[in-house]
Order: structure tokens, then sequence, then C-alpha cells
């Protein structure tokens, strides 16, 4: 789980810096893309990435929480820093936001089985830029 878990953290990390890089080299002094239509297609791109990354640990990040917080417990409380907790309570509600927007998702598509595919497209996109 931790393998996979450092392969995803690699993956965003990565993600995230070239996305960096190119909304550096593609935006004016203000922030403002030169280009937003392909400004947002590859931020819809870098989500879809990080999403991908994220797959095939989503499952297993409850139990790696879990396992943090248990063990949080174990240490002893002058070497515990105030933050830890709260760092853990914040991936907590993110994997919990994550599940929710997942869910979510996957109703939205199973409802409109017929959407056309732009639509059902639009679904994901927004899944992974919230997610």
């Amino acid at each position: 789980m931790v393998s996979r878990l450092a392969t995803f953290l690699r993956a965003a990390d990565a993600a995230v810096d070239a996305w960096d890089l190119y909304s550096d080299e593609h935006t004016d002094l203000d922030g403002w893309p030169y280009d937003p239509e392909s400004y947002d297609d590859r931020k819809a791109d870098r989500d879809h990435v990080v999403w991908k990354a994220f797959e095939p640990v989503s499952e297993e990040a409850g139990v790696l929480l879990d396992a943090a917080e248990a063990d949080l417990e174990r240490v002893p409380a002058s070497s515990v820093q105030n933050r830890w907790a709260w760092q853990l309570i914040q991936l907590r509600d993110a994997l919990d936001q994550i599940a929710a927007i997942r869910t979510e998702c996957r109703t939205l598509l199973a409802a409109h089985p017929h959407a056309s595919a732009e639509a059902r497209q639009a679904a994901v996109d927004a899944r992974n830029a919230e997610a």
C-alpha cells in the first residue's frame, strides 16, 4: 500500500509541477491565460492525470489513514507535533469529499445513460476538478 501511495504522490507532484510550469508560461503577469480554452483543456488534463494516479490507492487510503491515526495515539505525547492530528483530520475530510464526489458522479452518469459523450465527459471533468 505504501508503495502505491508513493507512486501516486510522485505522479501527482509531477502533474502539479508540469501544470505550474505551463501556467507560468501561458498567463500574463496578472494570472490571466493567453488562450483560456487551451488553458482550461490543460487544467482538465492535469485533473485527469491526478485522478487516474489516485484511483489505485483510493480504496486503501482509508486503511492508511486508520493506521496513521492509531499510530499517532501510540506516540508519546512529548514527541507529537500538534499539526499531525490536524493534518490527519484534513486528509480524512478530503478522502470523504472525494468519495462523495465519486458517488455523485456515478449517480449522475447512471441517471443519464443516454447523455451525449460530451455531457458525460463534462461530468467526469467536473468530478476530477472537484476532487
